[in-house]
């Protein structure tokens, strides 16, 4: 679990939720549905901030483009 906190505290970070975005632009399937479990457990905390919202929008709008099917991620978007 220290890793979800260190990733939250990167998303919301002025300057390491770059690094967030551009990591999200690489990663293969796998360590993306890790960020987007991350980001899905900790919604309610990342809206807060608005480099939070940046990043679960640039997530929404990945999931919408590669996952137009419900039953790929679950929901097509982070909300719960």
């Amino acid at each position: 679990m220290c890793g979800c906190l260190v990733m939250q505290g990167m998303i919301i970070h002025q300057y390491a939720n770059c690094v967030v975005r551009q990591m999200i632009d690489v990663v293969n399937d796998w360590q993306f549905n890790v960020i987007v479990d991350v980001l899905r457990r900790n919604r309610d905390t990342l809206v807060m901030y608005a480099h939070g919202r940046q990043v679960i929008a640039q997530v929404e709008r990945l999931l919408n483009g590669l996952a137009p099917s419900p039953d790929s991620f679950g929901q097509t978007s982070l909300s719960s």
